[in-house]
């Protein structure tokens, strides 16, 4: 995915979106770890888990980019349902050193909700449309609106949380089943 800890070796990032009860959890692994055997949690050195029963987090986590505009990879998470209080459409976790254990929302640097009853979908990062030396965050939301769906763009370097409709950017589908956002890309 990219060197999130900063270490110069590269990380492997497992989604889960089933674990923790239906939460979600995201596992942060060293690529190098010489390790044989046992399980995602037990040899992850960072892990960050869901809000609520059904938020399932962690089933997208693309490759990020430099979002927080500090030289070091970063790590985006997403989630397929963000409906309950507490719930995350999407988090990015800064990189560096110092980021292990149990994280959790209060470690985000950025968290993007689902307003108005959504549900999440694909997340994308890495771009810098403005040049300001931090990746955006984009995220689709195809369950938006009886599935018309909308996508968002959060400018990089932006911390806290930002509410789906106070995003920089909102593009929304034309009719109902459109399912706009159901999957991202982009290019230099």
């Amino acid at each position: 995915v990219g060197d999130v800890d900063g270490d110069g070796a590269l990380e492997v990032i497992l989604g889960a979106r089933f674990g923790s009860g239906y939460s979600g959890a995201v596992y942060v692994l060293d690529i190098d770890d010489q390790r044989a055997g046992g399980t995602a949690a037990s040899q992850a050195y960072a892990t960050f888990q869901g809000g609520s029963a059904t938020n399932q987090l962690g089933t997208l986590a693309p490759f990020a980019g430099d979002v927080t505009g500090d030289g070091i990879d970063d790590l985006i998470i997403g989630g397929t349902d963000a409906r309950d209080d507490g719930d995350v459409a999407a988090v990015v976790l800064a990189g560096g050193s110092g980021r292990a254990g149990a994280l959790g929302r209060s470690d985000a640097v950025r968290s993007l909700t689902g307003a108005e009853g959504t549900v999440g979908g694909d997340v994308h990062g890495g771009l810098d449309r403005d040049g300001d030396g931090s990746a955006e965050l984009v995220h689709g939301d195809f369950g938006f609106d009886r599935s018309t769906g909308r996508v968002t763009l959060v400018t990089g370097g932006t911390t806290g949380t930002v509410d789906a409709p106070e995003a920089d950017r909102v593009w929304t589908g034309t009719a109902e089943q459109d399912q706009a956002g159901a999957s991202l890309g982009g290019a230099d």
